[in-house]
């Protein structure tokens, strides 16, 4: 056994405690030979010529107890033959000239067919077991890789510190689209559309992200990437509280015990309920919240460390009507994944009474049913300038206030000194927002930003979009006609042109890391904002101010009435 501890900078920061009870490794300390402990940093190399050694010895200890393993000659040659493609791409300097970085199954069938290899679907496996080639058949159009630190250094570049692209999808939330990956780094490093759609099948098939909403043919895939997401359920605030504090009970609760907890565990955890879960789930590094709706029951599922900081627990907590099946079901998911995964989880207690159906596949993740606050909350997202020119909103809220409303906007909301973003942020995750869509607002890249995390929140679909949103769209927004809609993407598109030629001649770097997130953002306004302002044309409501006023505002009253009921 090489036990290895890995982020230790300039040979620094090794723990002075095994990360697992002593008794279990009694057996290989008794021989120093069995057991070897390295502390190493891929970051500066250090331990290095150490973990090289370490494994030396090693393979010489285990062909020493198992003899040289052997091969057939004809399968040898095959593999000979992959070595020299894959140590021929490799001495080749220009990008473009290498020919062997993937190679076609068909291609590979018909080198074992010339070396006698009778079974190409069965020697494919044993290649990608033995670390040889990465093959997957449903990956990469079906081909091999032979050069696997292509691949390798196109994901890990994602989660490097360095180079800014890390702190960026941090700060989106860890969610992002191919088109994201595509403009922060991969199109930089001449990357094919379809080799970035391979990768990203292959960050899906090892746990790394999963897919969050799923596109379709005119929009593009979102996910999440666990090792991105907010730390902490605290990051999620108001919005998780919502869902779980109003549920009535104490929670039912399991527990699988891991005396090792690594991320990986977390992370697998996460991306496997992250897959059937998608957008109608709440997520935080490492957790998730979940409403299913076939047991009319809530869940979070997070992962909990020991006080010795190796160790811990994944938590299954549930809530609501059917709880106990809930709980039953996530606790059988999750055992047949460690099962599976070969990671020797203990559940820590049986399991609470009831939870009898324990079919992990009746899991039916939805949308969780909106609990009224006492106080209905409405939002209202409008711009100060014609506000300003043309006072609407005042006296809008006032009546509003009047029936009994919590009305959120930002004078009233924000304080000296208080983020805008954060409110941003709540104000898309709103029930009821009234849009005051005007000039000025569709030119905003602040209210842009909080129409675009409404559809986006939304999910993309019309319905749910227009179901949260009252539109009061004003006679200077210039959106009645679809020339006139597709001016306004013009305009966002020629704002990110701009931008996207400075990068490209100084740098993502020039943006710094709170501009990043927003150039990205500007992207999706001028792909998206034509469709947002066909779903807004599509409601029928008054565009002048005296009808929109007429009788304290009744019709904007009974719109806000429906989008809460």
């Amino acid at each position: 056994m090489i036990l290895v501890q890995n982020q230790c900078d300039n040979g620094l920061g090794e723990y002075p405690n095994l990360p697992v009870d002593e008794e279990l490794l009694s057996p290989l300390l008794a021989d120093g030979r069995l057991l070897t402990r390295i502390a190493y940093s891929a970051k500066d190399n250090s331990g290095r010529p150490r973990l090289l050694d370490a494994l030396r010895q090693a393979v010489r200890q285990l062909r020493e107890i198992q003899s040289q393993p052997l091969i057939g000659r004809n399968r040898l040659a095959v593999w000979e033959q992959l070595r020299a493609w894959r140590d021929t791409d490799a001495r080749e300097t220009h990008e473009a000239r290498r020919k062997y970085r993937l190679l076609p199954y068909r291609e590979f069938e018909t080198l074992c067919r010339e070396q006698g290899v009778h079974s190409a679907k069965t020697f494919a496996e044993v290649l990608h077991h033995a670390g040889m080639v990465f093959y997957q058949p449903r990956l990469f159009d079906n081909r091999l890789v032979l050069d696997q630190s292509w691949a390798l250094n196109a994901v890990y570049a994602l989660f490097t510190r360095e180079g800014g692209v890390y702190e960026t999808l941090r700060r989106l939330g860890g969610r992002f689209t191919r088109p994201d990956l595509d403009v922060l780094l991969w199109g930089k490093r001449g990357l094919s559309r379809a080799d970035q759609e391979s990768l990203l099948e292959m960050m899906e098939t090892s746990g790394i992200c999963f897919v969050h909403r799923h596109g379709d043919p005119n929009e593009e895939t979102e996910y999440v990437a666990p090792e991105l997401l907010p730390e902490g359920p605290e990051a999620l605030g108001d919005e998780l509280a919502a869902r779980w504090e109003p549920l009535p009970d104490e929670p039912l609760e399991a527990n699988f015990a891991y005396p090792f907890l690594s991320p990986s565990i977390a992370r697998s955890v996460l991306s496997a309920l992250g897959r059937l879960a998608g957008a109608t789930a709440l997520y935080w590094r490492y957790g998730v919240c979940l409403y299913d709706g076939g047991s009319r029951a809530t869940a979070i599922v997070d992962e909990v460390p020991d006080d010795k900081g190796y160790g811990g627990q994944i938590r299954i907590r549930t809530k609501g009507e059917g709880a106990a099946a809930l709980l039953a079901r996530l606790v059988e998911r999750i055992r047949k994944l460690d099962e599976r995964s070969g990671w020797s989880g203990q559940l820590a207690e049986p399991l609470p009474a009831g939870g009898m159906d324990s079919d992990p596949e009746q899991i039916r993740p939805a949308p969780p049913p909106p609990v009224s606050p006492t106080k209905p909350e409405v939002y209202v997202s409008y711009a100060w300038a014609r506000e300003r020119q043309d006072p609407l909103v005042d006296a809008l809220c006032a009546e509003l206030e009047k029936q009994g409303l919590h009305i959120r906007r930002d004078s009233t909301e924000l304080q000296a000194g208080d983020r805008i973003s954060h409110y941003m942020e709540r104000l898309s995750a709103g029930r009821c927002v009234v849009v005051v869509l005007s000039r000025d607002y569709l030119r905003s890249e602040y209210c842009m930003t909080e129409l675009y995390r409404l559809y986006t929140n939304a999910k993309q679909r019309d319905e749910d979009f227009l179901r949260r949103i009252v539109p009061l769209i004003q006679d200077d927004a210039c959106i009645g006609s679809l020339r006139e809609c597709a001016d306004h993407a013009v305009y966002w598109k020629h704002e990110y042109d701009e931008l996207d030629k400075l990068t490209r001649a100084h740098g993502m770097e020039i943006l710094g890391q709170e501009g990043a997130p927003r150039f990205l953002r500007i992207g999706g306004f001028y792909r998206h904002v034509t469709d947002m302002l066909a779903y807004a044309n599509d409601v029928l409501i008054p565009r002048d101010r005296p009808s929109l006023s007429e009788d304290k505002f009744a019709l904007v009253k009974e719109l806000i009435e429906r989008a809460l009921a």
